[in-house]
């Protein structure tokens, strides 16, 4: 049965692509399946979380089931070159673009007709399709896209540098000449332009962990943990803005997670004599009484960053002398005690209510954040 991969949407415009290519993160494959339906169906997944540069593995096994089909081979290929700018290796990330290019042109050469895979072989060998060279046409940021795809970095700099001119609050263009300084090993200069990116956006994660790169590639582990615990505070729920601290944790030998709290279910009953018992009491009492007064402008109930730390504090007080015996409510305790409570919930426990709590504490309380994370999410060993 022929392969149809373009029912995955690959076919998108070139400058789309690379924006994606340059703003998704990597994270670990999982051990690649041999069943090319299996990796296919992980392939799926991923490009619906836009990791196509993740794919790249599971579609080499689609490939090499279907070596004869042209889509096959364009969606490998684009994967391979989303990859190829996911990796902090200059070298490897030549290699992924080059093996991009011949997958390309056996696409083309198995009778593919997306628009797509002539502009990809266009640009991967250095000519606009017709035979010329790319050096004209679009505009700066396009032109430097361009020339990033294919690993000049230098040359993407200069017109990178050119677009961030033209307009002082392009964020992309500040942080792309970041990252074509650092892709150069110039992180000196490299710094200057993320600072540039923070400054143009500083509730952007991106320029935060990246700029965290060649800190890391330095061997200045302190100075990158405080950038990848920027990015969360500045986008704590991007799971990419996780991405850095996980890493820096590898390298420090640390681990990254939240102090682990039992609470009770909403729709359990609990101990009428358990301290827990008034925690559900707390927040029944707030929806009803409470919330229209804390908000008097939402028309509609919604769980908020008010109601949750007001049940977790009528909890610790209700098990008053006796909190020793519950390890949890200690926790929380200490972690109140430590004026962290509102960190901890905004970080550890949101949901879609909570979430919308989170700008304005952030705006006032970044510091509270910041120590929360480093005091209790990263666990030393």
């Amino acid at each position: 049965m022929r392969f149809h991969p373009h029912r995955i949407k690959y076919s998108i415009l070139f400058v789309t692509a690379i924006s994606l290519i340059l703003m998704c993160g990597m994270a670990v494959s999982a051990q690649v399946p041999t069943d090319p339906d299996k990796a296919m169906m992980i392939v799926k997944d991923l490009v619906d979380a836009q990791k196509l540069g993740e794919a790249a593995p599971y579609l080499a096994v689609v490939v090499k089931a279907h070596p004869d089909d042209p889509d096959a081979h364009a969606l490998y290929g684009l994967s391979l070159l989303f990859a190829s700018k996911q990796t902090d290796d200059v070298e490897k990330a030549k290699s992924m673009a080059a093996l991009a290019l011949t997958e390309f042109q056996t696409s083309k050469k198995l009778g593919s007709s997306e628009v797509d895979v002539d502009t990809f072989i266009a640009i991967l060998s250095g000519s606009d399709g017709a035979g010329n060279s790319t050096e004209g046409g679009g505009t700066d940021f396009d032109h430097a896209e361009i020339l990033f795809a294919q690993s000049k970095y230098d040359e993407a700099f200069v017109f990178y540098k050119k677009a961030l001119d033209a307009d002082p609050k392009n964020y992309k263009a500040a942080l792309y000449a970041a990252d074509s300084l650092m892709s150069l090993q110039k992180y000196d200069e490299a710094e200057k332009y993320y600072q540039r990116a923070i400054s143009i956006d500083p509730k952007r994660e991106t320029a935060y962990r990246y700029s965290a790169t060649p800190l890391m590639k330095q061997g200045r582990l302190d100075e990158a943990r405080e950038r990848y615990i920027n990015a969360i505070i500045a986008e704590p729920y991007n799971q990419i803005s996780y991405l850095g601290l996980n890493q820096w944790a590898k390298a420090a030998n640390a681990t990254i997670s939240h102090p682990k709290i039992a609470f009770p279910d909403d729709d359990k009953p609990v101990d009428p004599t358990s301290p827990w018992s008034d925690y559900l009491t707390a927040k029944n009492d707030f929806c009803i009484k409470q919330f229209g007064v804390e908000f008097p402008t939402e028309e509609t109930y919604r769980h908020s960053l008010k109601e949750e730390a007001t049940a977790i504090r009528a909890a610790i007080r209700s098990a008053g002398a006796k909190i020793s015996a519950n390890a949890d409510l200690s926790i929380l305790k200490k972690i109140d005690d430590e004026g962290m409570l509102e960190a901890y919930i905004l970080l550890s426990k949101p949901d879609e209510g909570i979430s919308h709590d989170y700008d304005a504490y952030r705006d006032a309380n970044a510091a509270k954040l910041r120590q929360y994370i480093s005091a209790y999410m990263i666990k030393r060993s």
